[in-house]
């Protein structure tokens, strides 16, 4: 699945992710369930015939288990398709492209280095998940956070969290789509 990020509304991100997780037995309801609202009222947002409570829309943000920037974007379109002027909208769309434009900029993403330093060489080794996500992302299949967490049989707050360190150390990129290649950085030991 995209990532919110690719998404001019919230709906519409909502739609796709139900069309993907909709075999789950009970998904939809669990969802229901965790931002308080019935599923004939998910029917009517996700048809463009209501929208989400601000309330609602963190607790969904929650359950679909965005990060934070994530989570910020997906206010961000709800705010604007709740605006009710065309300059508030206008404000919000400003935001969201300006959120876009600094996603296209890499370096504005990663500290671009070529080596770790030490500390970040002794929390790369300090457990085998850090090498094992590094290298189970390369593989087509398993290049996003939700296929990494379910082939590991890890929870995903774990996945993200060593993901945005490695992200963060320039071990690995990630495109707008959430897939990951390697980045610049590399490990050397002496």
């Amino acid at each position: 699945m995209k990532t919110i990020f690719e998404y001019k509304s919230y709906r519409a991100y909502l739609k796709a992710y139900f069309a993907q997780y909709a075999p789950r037995s009970g998904h939809k309801s669990q969802f229901c369930l965790a931002i308080n609202c019935q599923s004939s009222f998910l029917s009517l947002v996700i048809n463009k015939q209501a929208h989400l409570t601000q309330e609602q829309a963190i607790s969904a943000a929650k359950f679909l288990k965005l990060d934070t920037s994530e989570e910020d974007f997906f206010m961000l379109l709800l705010q604007k398709a709740r605006a009710g002027t065309q300059d508030l909208k206008n404000f919000y769309q400003t935001k969201i492209d300006n959120i876009l434009q600094d996603r296209m900029n890499i370096h504005k993403r990663i500290q671009v280095k070529s080596e770790l330093s030490i500390e970040a060489q002794n929390q790369y080794y300090s457990h085998w998940l850090y090498s094992a996500l590094h290298i189970l992302v390369s593989i087509p299949s398993k290049n996003n956070k939700f296929a990494a967490s379910e082939h590991l049989k890890i929870p995903i707050e774990q996945v993200e969290e060593i993901l945005n360190f490695l992200e963060t150390e320039g071990l690995l990129i990630k495109d707008l789509s959430g897939k990951y290649s390697f980045g610049p950085s590399h490990i050397h030991l002496s």
